[in-house]
């Protein structure tokens, strides 16, 4: 199985702010940012602050030190889920996280509108428990 590539990443990630965007309340925007290293895919989601942006950056970019730091933090939070469950994705606040193994396969456009799909629906899980504990 091949591992993906950077414009494979581009795709997903442009697909998956898409995606997520159509199904947004009023005019959410997102930017998408997908971290990258010879093992795995990182994608950060949050909700737009002026530019929108959909990117992919290397490990070993300048550009990427402050979300390769928060995916270690992350992977140390949860380190014993990333061994088993390479497609964990964790929710803080508005923002969302998760990591993907660098084969081809999970860095589709139909994986990406599956994604944005589990996405939405966590959030909607997530706010319907919150009234619940209320």
């Amino acid at each position: 199985m091949r591992d993906a590539e950077v414009d494979e990443f581009q795709t997903y990630a442009e697909w998956l702010k898409r995606e997520l965007e159509a199904n947004a309340d009023g005019d959410t925007r997102y930017s998408v940012t997908v971290l990258h290293d010879a093992l795995s895919g990182f994608i950060a989601i949050e909700p737009a602050k002026g530019r929108v942006t959909a990117r992919v950056l290397g490990a070993d970019s300048a550009a990427a030190r402050t979300l390769a730091a928060t995916r270690e933090r992350l992977r140390e939070e949860r380190a014993q889920w990333v061994y088993f469950d390479r497609s964990l994705r964790l929710h803080r606040g508005k923002k969302t996280y998760f990591f993907k193994p660098i084969q081809r396969m999970d860095w589709t456009r139909t994986r990406a509108l599956l994604d944005a799909v589990d996405i939405v629906i966590g959030g909607i899980r997530d706010e319907r428990s919150r009234s619940h504990d209320e």
